[in-house]
C-alpha cells in the first residue's frame, strides 16, 4: 500500500531507543527525506519537513537535493496526470493537454524526472559523507 508510516514508526521506535538520550547515536549522520505521494499538494512538501525536523532533533547533518527544485529532498507523483501510465489510448489517458512525454511508460513505477531528483540526493548524501568522513 502507499502508507508506510506505521513501519517507519515502528523502525524508529525500535532502532532509535527513544528515550535513552545516552543511546542516541546518530550525532554527525548525514540524513536526507524522499517522499512519494499520488497527487501533487497531496502532502510531500509538509511530509519532507516533518521528517527533516524528526532527523535534526536527533542531531543528523541534513541534506537536500542538487538543485533548488529539491530543497527539502526528493519526492515523487504517481497517480495524477501527467506522471500516469502512458497507454497510448487517447481515451484512456485523458492526457489534459500534456504532452505525452510526461507520462511513465508502461512498466515504469515512477517518472524519470522524479528518479533523476532521487539519484541527485543520493549523489549529494554520499558527497556529504565523504567530507565528513
Amino acid at each position: 500500500g502507499y502508507y508506510r508510516f506505521p513501519q517507519l514508526q515502528s523502525w524508529i521506535n525500535e532502532e532509535w531507543n527513544i528515550g535513552e538520550s545516552d543511546k542516541i547515536a546518530h550525532t554527525s549522520k548525514v540524513g536526507a527525506a524522499f517522499v512519494t505521494a499520488g497527487g501533487f499538494s497531496a502532502g510531500q512538501e509538509s511530509t519532507l519537513q516533518s521528517i527533516l525536523r524528526a532527523l535534526l532533533i536527533f542531531r543528523f547533518v541534513l541534506v537536500g537535493g542538487e538543485t533548488w527544485t529539491a530543497a527539502f529532498g526528493a519526492a515523487a507523483v504517481t497517480h495524477e496526470a501527467p506522471f500516469l501510465e502512458w497507454t497510448r489510448d487517447p481515451v484512456v489517458d485523458q492526457t489534459q493537454g500534456f504532452s505525452h512525454v510526461c507520462y511513465r511508460e508502461p512498466g515504469e513505477t515512477i517518472h524519470p524526472m522524479f528518479l533523476n531528483k532521487a539519484y541527485g540526493l543520493g549523489r549529494r548524501v554520499a558527497t556529504v559523507v565523504k567530507k565528513l568522513l
